[in-house]
């Protein structure tokens, strides 16, 4: 295989010393494993240490496209599963792509008061990355105010992308989940309780964000006007966003809005987009027991500032299973859809689509209640007219999941 667990390794084990040394500096108490919690004897004080890993390998197995793609500077046949943080197959089975792992410690300091720190490590960064570093105010029994460093929740699984044990996909759908901002720093105010029979979460949150070499704005490597390759940074301030959650009996929906104001930079600190960015999506799940139905759609719609130019990309993914005993089969069918539109009209009349997406199948054998095995087959589409992004690509992926 390309890619050895060597650095991934070695990234993992950097990690663990840094919870370490974060719970000596805010607790001064052993930490427990698993689910389990260790108490000081100091009003509620507890402190709880827990973890994830997702083992990931594929490649691509046939592609349309052999080559540097068009529209970004990479070698194909290929295919991108993680867009947010740089993750690529290609022809070469490689554990690098997706393979995951993190460490959290939730630590109870009163019966109001809280810290949750999360630290993760994937293969295509170079070092561990705090996902959550934030304190929790427990105003009553449904309300909460956390102040910190979160995920940003533009969808359905963003809270917990990360857990492979909680979703039947290797990974989400990469037609839907996938910016170049995936976290912000600041502050939120979150409900949970139940209203006539329905269990409801709600969550208003604000802050900013900035991405050095941000993994999408590089795959994406082109300016608007010349379509040169550009690497570089993004931003998004002023972020303000609102999301809500209802259940009830076998039927879950999910729905959330979010604003901001996003930038991108190249290393030389120009200024290459200044956009007012609009984020829409709603998710809706079934679940009869053996049966059940996933599906989720969004939209983002992006307003430059500079170029004069608006940016639509639709998204959709719909997905049926079935669970018999520890097997869950799965098909699914996802499309991304593209849109520019100026008001200036483009020389030749050039109106930019970058549309793909198609089918997957997925089997998934639960070992336990805390870990599974995957394995999974896509059949992608790449429609883009007039630039080619990856090309067609057939891949299969595997996957251990487990949490601890």
């Amino acid at each position: 295989m390309r890619y050895s667990f060597d650095t991934f390794y070695s990234n993992f084990r950097r990690s663990v010393p840094v919870m370490s040394l974060l719970i000596v500096m805010f607790a001064g108490v052993p930490t427990a494993q698993a689910d389990d919690s260790v108490t000081t004897g100091d009003d509620d004080a507890s402190a709880r240490f827990s973890g994830f890993l997702s083992a990931i390998a594929g490649k691509v197995i046939d592609g349309s496209y052999d080559g540097k793609a068009t529209a970004y500077n990479y070698q194909c046949p290929c295919y991108v599963a993680d867009w947010g943080n740089g993750g690529v197959y290609r022809s070469n089975w490689s554990f690098e792509p997706e393979t995951h792992a993190g460490v959290q410690l939730d630590l109870s300091l009163n019966k109001n008061i809280s810290a949750t720190v999360q630290v993760t490590t994937r293969g295509p960064k170079t070092a561990p990355e705090f996902q959550y570093a934030f304190l929790n105010y427990k105003i009553d029994g449904n309300w909460n105010v956390h102040a910190g460093r979160e995920r940003i929740p533009l969808y359905y699984y963003s809270d917990f992308q990360d857990l492979g044990v909680a979703y039947p996909w290797v990974s989400p759908p990469s037609e839907v989940y996938g910016w170049e901002v995936i976290n912000y720093n600041g502050a939120s105010v979150h409900y949970k309780g139940v209203i006539d029979g329905i269990s409801a979460n709600a969550q208003i949150y604000g802050g900013r964000e900035h991405v050095n070499d941000a993994a999408e704005v590089d795959f994406v490597s082109f300016s608007p006007i010349t379509f040169g390759p550009v690497k570089g940074n993004a931003t998004w301030k002023d972020i303000v966003g609102v999301e809500t959650e209802l259940t009830h009996g076998f039927w879950n929906i999910h729905a959330n809005f979010m604003t901001a104001l996003n930038s991108w930079d190249d290393s030389s600190g120009n200024n290459l987009v200044t956009q007012r960015l609009k984020v829409y999506g709603i998710a809706a799940n079934l679940d009869f027991d053996d049966w059940f139905i996933v599906s989720e759609t969004g939209m983002f719609e992006r307003n430059d500032y500079l170029y004069g130019y608006t940016e639509r990309s639709p998204s959709y993914s719909v997905g049926v299973g079935y669970r018999y005993e520890q097997w869950t089969p799965l098909i699914n069918y996802a499309k991304y859809l593209d849109y520019y539109s100026y008001q200036t009209p483009q020389p030749g009349g050039l109106q930019p689509q970058f549309p793909n997406g198609g089918w997957g199948a997925t089997l998934r054998y639960d070992i336990n209640p805390k870990s599974d095995l995957k394995i999974q087959y896509d059949k992608f589409q790449d429609y883009g007219n007039p630039f080619i992004f990856t090309g067609n690509a057939k891949v299969v992926r595997m996957s251990y999941d487990v949490v601890f």
